[in-house]
């Protein structure tokens, strides 16, 4: 399982926005690809990934949304991929700043 990049940068924000990532990987083994499980530490990331087998070679997408809302400073967010992979389970992830400051 390679993805295309593992670490995405959101912009800085107020509490409330809903970022949304695409994580395009591929099957860089020789047999089918399947994702058994996605981990995340907060209920505010949310995720869709492909059920079905993954042959070699082809190219997938894990959606990924955040939720802001009640969320203040630094963001640092890591989904755990567990695959079939060898290299499972694979860490993806997510950062940028949620900042509550008015602006003046």
């Amino acid at each position: 399982m390679k993805f295309e990049q593992k670490t995405q940068n959101f912009s800085k924000t107020k509490p409330g926005h809903v970022f949304e990532f695409d994580y395009v990987f591929s099957n860089n083994g020789n047999k089918p690809l399947i994702i058994n499980n996605i981990e995340v530490t907060c209920s505010c990331t949310k995720y869709i990934y492909p059920k079905r087998p993954i042959v070699p070679q082809q190219k997938e997408t894990i959606k990924v949304s955040f939720d802001t809302k009640h969320k203040i400073g630094y963001q640092d967010r890591i989904l755990l991929v567990y695959s079939n992979a060898e290299n499972s389970p694979t860490k993806i992830r997510f950062k940028g700043m949620v900042d509550n400051k008015s602006e003046k």
